[in-house]
């Protein structure tokens, strides 16, 4: 019976939004489920029956869609921009080559939506997987960014992830983009990395691994790597500064 309810309940909540997003493809009754499940076990610990109790339900299952599907100020498309490709040495596809599958999900949020949900919620942070985020706005800490991201994102399975495109005063924007790390753990893409860059730097990046290299079109590049994820930064051709836009993701373990 209390299933019911909490089923109801979160499936009133939904009902409201639906007319002010789009689902992809079709309004799917597993993600449907999936996402009521969510949040009945990450937020709904309590009954709220009151005014205040209702916009906090509200905050609730807005900041599970926050997590899960990446509000931003711009509409979430896939992203469709391709890598290097293979390598020869490794025989494994480069991680960042592979583009989103139709299994792949989207989400388009209206903009009143948009800051609705980050009023409630006071979202300063932007996942980039399930297990990192990054401050939405670098320029606080970092002079040399202009602005807020332009912001692509795919959730594959119970993954999320994000490439966030922070603008510069000078020069190209940062990239900051999240992959599987498809080689299966840390030592091994640590290995087919520099077999793939042979003349990369090896470098710490809050407790991580993190290869420098130069890619093929000359331009330096950064990967922190992990057992599930793997991280890129480029664009700016200033390792420094790419460094330091490393520094400022946050880590959960």
């Amino acid at each position: 019976m209390k299933k019911q309810y909490e089923s109801f309940l979160f499936d009133d909540e939904l009902k409201r939004l639906d007319s002010d997003f789009v689902w992809s493809g079709a309004n799917n009754p597993e993600l449907k489920a999936k996402l009521i499940k969510d949040m009945n076990k990450r937020h709904l610990k309590s009954k709220f029956t009151n005014p205040l109790g209702y916009i906090l339900r509200f905050s609730a299952v807005a900041t599970v869609l926050l997590i899960v599907f990446i509000i931003v100020n711009q509409e979430i498309t896939f992203n469709h921009n391709s890598g290097p490709g293979s390598s020869a040495d490794t025989g494994r596809e480069y991680p960042f080559a592979i583009a989103p599958t139709d299994g792949d999900k989207k989400m388009t949020f209206t903009v009143s939506e948009q800051n609705l949900i980050e009023g409630l919620n006071g979202n300063q942070f932007l996942p980039l997987t399930n297990d990192s985020t990054i401050p939405r706005d670098l320029s606080k800490e970092l002079t040399f960014i202009s602005g807020k991201p332009k912001i692509v994102a795919t959730k594959k399975n119970d993954l999320i992830l994000v490439q966030a495109t922070y603008p510069v005063k000078i020069g190209k924007p940062i990239i900051v983009r999240a992959a599987e790390n498809t080689y299966g753990s840390t030592h091994d893409a640590e290995e087919a990395l520099e077999l793939m860059y042979p003349k990369s730097e090896k470098i710490s990046i809050s407790n991580r691994v993190a290869i420098l290299y130069n890619s093929s079109d000359g331009e330096s590049e950064l990967l922190i790597i992990e057992d599930e994820y793997l991280y890129l930064i480029k664009g700016e051709n200033n390792e420094s500064a790419l460094i330091k836009v490393a520094k400022q993701i946050n880590f959960s373990n």
